[in-house]
């Protein structure tokens, strides 16, 4: 059960990191591409102002991304948490439950 849980957390993060995988390479295209129209000089002063633009944009959804990132870390590290604790309550409970039948075991023998 806690492996599932951990899987279908660690979906979730790993959706996020591959957007802004994809936003970075976009930025970097559009630089690339940006350095070597500038190399050329066949730009229009258009061309280099919605080039502009469309790099902010691109910078404004990796940087959104990064925040969800960042939340959905807390998340998972909340879960985390709460996992390994509900494990030490499981396993305390087996604890208490096997010594409660060795106990009941051994009394049933000695009768």
């Amino acid at each position: 059960m806690y492996k599932k849980i951990l899987g279908l957390v660690n979906k979730t993060l790993l959706h996020p990191i591959e957007h802004v995988s994809k936003g970075e390479k976009i930025v970097a295209d559009i630089k690339s591409k940006k350095n070597t129209n500038s190399i050329t000089n066949k730009k229009s002063s258009n061309q280099k102002e919605d080039s502009k633009h469309v790099i902010e944009a691109a910078r404004e959804v990796i940087d959104s991304m990064q925040s969800k990132i960042s939340i959905i870390e807390t998340e998972l590290k909340t879960v985390k948490l709460l996992l390994e604790k509900e494990r030490d309550e499981h396993q305390k409970t087996k604890k208490k439950l096997r010594i409660s039948s060795d106990y009941c075991h051994e009394m049933l023998l000695n009768t």
